[in-house]
């Protein structure tokens, strides 16, 4: 198996690993057998491990890249970063004037979706 082929399983396996946490953890909470501050807090901790090995392989992945694809990477983290950035401060101005507020669920998801179509925009400028 190649070092690429390792990693993709491995990625792969750690991302499963943490969507069954995550709908684990949310079961159990959902169910109330689960009392008290602490007890619903590490329940609800359950996922972050995995959460961390997908950084760690993310990392170990962007590492194993050429310098060119780890400058398209650099180029869509920084645009997604700044985009979400300006976003969500933003945002917090409008939350002073009685909008609602924006969930950190929601920022993940601004950040993908802007990382993603930076990524396909500094993708097609070295082509």
């Amino acid at each position: 198996m190649t070092a690429t082929r390792r990693r993709t399983v491995a990625f792969g396996f750690a991302l499963l690993t943490y969507v069954l946490l995550l709908l684990g953890s949310l079961a159990i909470l959902s169910g109330g057998g689960v009392t008290g501050v602490v007890p619903r807090a590490l329940v609800a901790l359950l996922p972050v491990p995995a959460a961390v090995g997908v950084v760690a392989l993310s990392v170990d992945q962007f590492r194993a890249n050429d310098e060119l694809q780890q400058r398209i990477q650099l180029n869509a983290l920084v645009v997604a970063f700044l985009g979400t950035l300006v976003t969500t401060f933003s945002w917090g101005f409008l939350e002073g004037v009685g909008v609602e507020r924006l969930s950190g669920f929601v920022v993940f998801g601004m950040l993908v979706v802007l990382y993603v179509a930076a990524l396909g925009l500094a993708r097609r400028s070295y082509r």
